[in-house]
């Protein structure tokens, strides 16, 4: 059975892949930012920004596959600048590691680095967004090709629950539920993918020796407000 190496199990991606792959692998799930225990794998936590913290541990698990989820970020948040520097940082740090040793490697990024119904462009369109955060993860998924030349890179927008209550669809839950919802932006349109089938559909990339920058998308747009309503 394959290891896998698993980093940012504390965001809704990182928690939903590490408990759909621990049917099929051993999961090692690393939090970036807090120790973390999800059923059926080894938790843990790695201070992604040590490259010796990173080396430390892909020593100690010697994991045949690599998975980076610290910059799950979608086209619908809004992440702090100093936040999105440090997980596009700690990916690229990831990529290095995973180069050195051989392991295959898989970063999460965004489908925030498009405008628009981003499932509609390949990846060379010119809508990109021109935001900072877009600029960042943009980099990141350059960055990390380099690195790893071999790296799969997967721009999604996943979305679920994350096991701290503290995801999108936890938030806006929560606030629905004591009446302090904002108000809710009904224009970024997006497609939203069930954070527990990216583990499925990981896995046939994998198969298929998928490689280079990979869309997964759900089969439908919609936007903040109308989820909210649902």
């Amino acid at each position: 059975m394959d290891t896998v190496l698993l980093i940012g199990a504390e965001s809704t991606i990182g928690a939903n892949l590490a408990a759909t792959l621990a049917s099929d692998h051993q999961v090692v799930a690393l939090g970036a930012t807090r120790h973390v225990e999800i059923s059926g794998c080894r938790g843990g936590h790695c201070d992604d920004r040590s490259s010796s913290t990173i080396q430390e541990w892909i020593a100690t698990t010697t994991p045949d596959r690599i998975v980076v989820c610290g910059t799950d970020k979608s086209a619908w948040d809004t992440p702090k600048q100093g936040q999105i520097e440090r997980e596009t940082a700690a990916a690229e740090h990831w990529a290095q590691a995973a180069a050195a040793r051989g392991c295959d490697l898989t970063v999460v990024s965004s489908n925030g680095v498009f405008t628009g119904p981003w499932m509609f462009h390949d990846e060379h369109s010119v809508s990109v967004c021109t935001s900072l955060t877009a600029q960042h993860l943009r980099r990141m998924e350059q960055r990390v090709l380099t690195y790893c030349p071999s790296a799969l890179v997967v721009r999604t927008h996943a979305i679920g629950w994350s096991p701290f209550a503290t995801g999108w669809l936890d938030s806006i839950v929560q606030q629905l539920e004591t009446g302090t919802a904002p108000s809710l932006d009904f224009v970024r349109h997006s497609s939203p993918l069930p954070a527990h089938l990216l583990g499925d559909l990981l896995q046939q990339t994998w198969n298929a020796s998928v490689r280079g920058i990979c869309h997964m998308a759900g089969n439908e747009r919609i936007s903040p407000f109308s989820v909210a309503c649902r």
